[in-house]
């Protein structure tokens, strides 16, 4: 069931029409912000975790940066 509402949230916003980036997630950590990470694919250029503090810091980049528009990256340490 997780799966199914993960799949269909996904599928809502990308008809939406609006500006969206669904951003996929290793496994978090608290760690401290390091302002380094990888982003990928899911499979490709991903590693295994990732700090909040960093996911904070990508998300907040996203607000006046389209290079992620209308795509799904997984970002990882």
């Amino acid at each position: 069931e997780v799966l199914k509402d993960s799949e269909e949230h996904s599928r809502v916003t990308r008809s939406s029409g609006l500006d969206w980036v669904i951003l996929r997630l290793t496994m978090l950590t608290e760690g401290p912000h390091t302002g380094r990470y990888r982003v990928g694919y899911v499979g490709v250029n991903t590693g295994p975790r990732i700090a909040r503090a960093d996911v904070a810091d990508f998300i907040l980049k996203q607000l006046d940066d389209d290079t992620y528009l209308h795509q799904s990256p997984m970002i990882s340490n």
